[in-house]
Parts: structure tokens; C-alpha cells; sequence
């Protein structure tokens, strides 16, 4: 009796997961990618992102130094050796998840462009333009996502950049500007900024972070005005015309209805991401799916119960850390015996945190939502500023926050937001609780190191007792 072959639609977070995990349970496993063997977060998003930043905390450290009372070092430095780092770093995590590492796994590897032709067939279009066909008897898809690129009168290949191309530059631009205030555009526009370039965000928005608390948005605004970036809010890039070596873009403010023009070397793209579920063909398998990702039930499954997908290509939120979750999950459900299953559903809030200086983290719902929720009377929140914590007074690091909303009584957890250096590692203190169900008041007789930045935490908790109980203020 044959094997039954497995094949994996994308080797990036999720499908690796699952790849790796089938070949350990010694079965027979096909990886397809069409692209980068990784995905996008070892080669265009989280690894090169955060290796960048780091270099630029880096220059803005050293550019700060006086702040932190030492005189005579300069400041002047060139950036452009950071880019290659970057590039450095991106091959040494590839290194574990290329062809050649997934061939000494045992695990057959195909560099092409997948499509079904029926619900277990797969025709594959080789780089090489040779085709293949492939028989499987499950197969997951997990593809990823692509970044979203607008019509725009003016916008060819030449004219712009994505996270997909940036960090292929090899000099850090003079004048970037950035189409769009999200995550990755704001990481990125800091970044920029400290490493030399002077950025520009153009936001259709009329606030940064405006799903967060509304105490975000003015301190990362404020952090990014003292450090100079520039931000234009209710922005609709118009066209881009092409001017002597910098590209002039023309803008419409959406409150005043005029228009406006900016000049830069380099344009970024940075509006959002899409499933990559075009180019498939699965109506040839008969998978349901729409412009917003491939439906899957609770297990995994698409409505072909042998084709299961994850990641990106199922959906929003487009996070690593979620792909890589729900992939454990659908590994869990291939190697389990028949009528054994197990639910892929995040009964546990997801983290969320966007990787500027002070970083911004988030799980569960702010205060305003929890209020809509649940009603303003039976939930309460509790604001601690950094500039009371100790260990963020001695680094000078007094702009940020902790904001934590709870039932009011029971101080059950319902949401956290932290605003501070390292709010990602802070953040996880938070998200246990929620998902162990510790409530809040629990924390005030936990014992943190001091002075740590979660002893922020601790003062939150002592609040519930002092306020909500007693009717104190601390």
C-alpha cells in the first residue's frame, strides 16, 4: 500500500510548520512555492523589518547621547551598510528553510506556480516553464498574502516600492514617503528616519492607530514629530509624475478637497495585504473562497474536506504568530486518527504589536470597545503612565503607558494596551492571565523584580482594589 502524499501550497510560517511535522511523522510531503522558500516574514516582513530597526535604535542612540549625559560622540554616520546587514540576516534564517535544508529533511521541494486542476489535481508551472502534474491525497494551501497596490495614474514598477522590494535598496533614500500609516508603514517611516532619510507618511486617515486606544495615537505622533517625520493625515495620493531624479506626487486633502504635491527619491506602498487566492484556479476543485481569503471551518478544512488551508491566505489578521497557531492546529488533525479532531478556534485573544519606538501592544478590546460590549457600568480600566514607573523614568523612556480593562468587580480581564520599549514582552504577562483566566487583582501579590517595566502592571492591580473597591484615589 502506497503512501499517501501530502502536498503543501507555500513554504512559508504555516506551511513549514506542517511540512515539517509531516516529515517527523514519516510521511510523504510535497512543498510547492512559487517565491522566496520562508514566506514573507523571513524575507520580506518581520526578519528584515525588526534587523533594520535595530540599526536604527542603534543610530538613535547614538544621536540622543546627551540625553543620557555623554558629550563628544558624533552623530554623522552613513547607514548604508545597515541595508546589507539586512540582506546578511535574511539569508542566515533562510538558511533552515531553503531547498537544501528541506531536502535534508527528507522533504521534496518544487519551485513553481501551483493550480488545481481538479479537487486532486495540481498542475505545476516550473521556473523553468516546464509543467508537472501532481496527484495528492491531502493538500493545504497556505500561500500567503501580497501587498495591496492602488490604481494610481503615474504608478509603474519604477515608481514605487513595497515591503516585498525596500529591502533591496542598497542606500538609504534622501526623501521617502510612505503611502499609508499602518503598522508596517509607521516601522518602517521611524526606521527610515533614524538611519538618515527624511519621511513623509501620507495617511487617508485622520489618526494613526485609530482600531487602538485612543491615548495611542497622540504619543506615537509626538515621538514622531520631535524625530522628524512628517505626517499628512486624510491624504489621497492623485498621480505621480516623474520629475528630474525624484518622482512628485500629487495629493488631495479629502477635508479642504485641494491639491498639493510632495517631492521624494523613493515611494513606499504600505496601504495593506491581500490573500493571495487569485491564480489558483480553485473553482476547478470547487473550493469556496472570495476576495477576503479561502473559507475554512473550525478544523481547518475548506468546504473539500482534504484541502485545508492557514495564514494569510484565509484571511485577516495577516500575523505570523497566528499562521504558525492554526498550522500546529492542522497538523494536530492530519496525524490524529479518523473521527479524532481538534478545533482550531483562538479562544485566547491575539496579540497584536507594531513594532515602533515605544512599541505598541494590544490584546483583547480598550476600554471604549469594552464599554460597547458590555456596557460602561459593568467594566472598568486602569491608566498607569510610564513617567510613574521607576525603571522607565531612570531610561528616560516616560511617554508611554499601560492601560488594562476589566470587569469591574471581579477584575476578570477583558484588555491590555502598553506603550513602551519592549511593550511586546510586557504585553505576554497580560495574555497568560487572559488565557489562564487570572484576574487582575491576582497580580498585586505577585512579585516582580524591581525595578522592571511590568511593575506597571502591578500598579494597575493595586488601582482595582484602591478605586474600584474602596473608592480611592492612589
Amino acid at each position: 500500500m502506497s503512501k499517501k502524499v501530502y502536498v503543501i501550497i507555500g513554504a512559508g510560517a504555516g506551511g513549514l510548520v506542517i511540512a515539517k511535522g509531516l516529515i517527523r511523522a514519516k510521511k510523504q510531503v510535497i512543498v510547492i512555492e512559487k517565491g522566496a522558500f520562508g514566506g514573507d516574514c523571513t524575507n520580506f516582513g518581520c526578519i528584515p523589518s525588526k534587523t533594520l530597526i535595530a540599526s536604527a535604535k542603534v543610530a538613535h542612540n547614538i544621536s540622543n547621547a546627551e540625553n543620557f549625559g555623554l558629550e563628544g560622540i558624533k552623530s554623522n554616520f552613513s547607514a548604508d551598510l545597515a541595508l546589507e546587514q539586512v540582506r546578511q540576516m535574511i539569508q542566515r534564517f533562510k538558511a533552515t528553510e531553503d531547498v537544501d535544508a528541506l531536502k535534508e529533511l527528507g522533504i521534496q521541494t518544487i519551485q513553481g506556480h501551483a493550480r488545481f486542476l481538479d479537487p486532486h489535481t495540481l498542475d505545476v508551472e516550473k521556473e523553468d516553464g516546464s509543467k508537472e502534474q501532481i496527484k495528492a491525497d491531502k493538500i493545504i494551501i497556505a500561500c500567503g498574502s501580497s501587498p495591496i497596490v492602488p490604481s494610481i495614474e503615474g504608478l509603474d514598477e519604477d515608481s514605487f516600492l513595497t515591503n516585498e522590494t525596500i529591502f533591496d535598496l542598497k542606500t538609504v533614500p534622501k526623501e521617502l514617503v510612505i503611502l499609508g500609516g499602518g503598522p508596517i508603514g509607521c516601522e518602517l517611516a521611524q526606521a527610515y528616519q533614524r538611519l538618515g532619510s527624511s519621511v513623509t507618511i501620507l495617511h487617508k486617515h485622520g489618526q494613526l492607530f485609530e482600531k487602538s486606544s485612543s491615548r495611542v495615537s497622540p504619543i506615537i505622533l509626538e515621538t514622531f514629530k520631535k524625530e522628524g517625520i512628517k505626517v499628512i493625515f486624510n491624504a489621497n495620493l492623485k498621480k505621480i509624475e516623474k520629475g528630474f531624479r525624484k518622482h512628485v506626487l500629487v495629493y488631495e486633502d479629502n477635508i479642504t478637497m485641494q491639491e498639493r504635491t510632495l517631492h521624494c527619491d523613493k515611494l513606499l506602498i504600505a496601504i495593506g495585504r491581500r490573500p493571495n487566492v487569485a491564480d489558483l484556479d480553485l473553482e476547478k476543485a470547487g473550493i469556496q473562497y472570495s476576495d477576503k481569503g479561502i473559507y475554512i471551518d473550525e478544523y481547518g478544512r475548506t468546504n473539500m474536506p482534504h484541502v485545508l488551508s492557514c495564514g494569510d491566505v484565509t484571511g485577516r489578521p495577516f500575523f505570523t504568530h497566528l499562521a504558525e497557531n492554526r498550522a500546529r492546529g492542522i497538523l494536530v488533525n492530519l496525524l490524529l486518527p479518523f473521527g479524532i479532531k481538534k478545533k482550531l478556534q483562538i479562544l485566547q485573544p491575539i496579540p497584536r504589536v507594531t513594532y515602533t519606538d515605544p512599541e505598541v501592544a494590544s490584546i483583547g478590546l480598550h476600554p471604549d470597545r469594552a464599554k460597547e460590549v458590555f456596557g460602561e457600568k459593568r467594566i472598568a480600566s486602569y491608566y498607569v503612565p510610564l513617567s510613574e514607573v521607576d525603571r522607565a523614568i531612570c531610561e528616560r523612556r516616560e511617554e508611554g503607558f499601560i492601560e488594562i480593562t476589566t470587569r469591574r468587580w471581579s477584575s476578570q480581564l477583558i484588555g491590555a494596551t502598553i506603550v513602551a520599549p519592549r511593550a511586546g514582552e510586557m504585553l505576554m504577562q497580560i495574555s497568560t492571565a487572559m488565557q489562564s483566566k487570572i484576574p487582575l487583582r491576582k497580580f498585586t501579590n505577585l512579585i516582580h523584580p524591581y525595578p522592571v517595566f511590568n511593575l506597571g502592571i502591578r500598579k494597575a492591580a493595586d488601582m482595582w482594589l484602591m478605586t474600584t473597591i474602596f473608592g480611592r484615589k492612589l
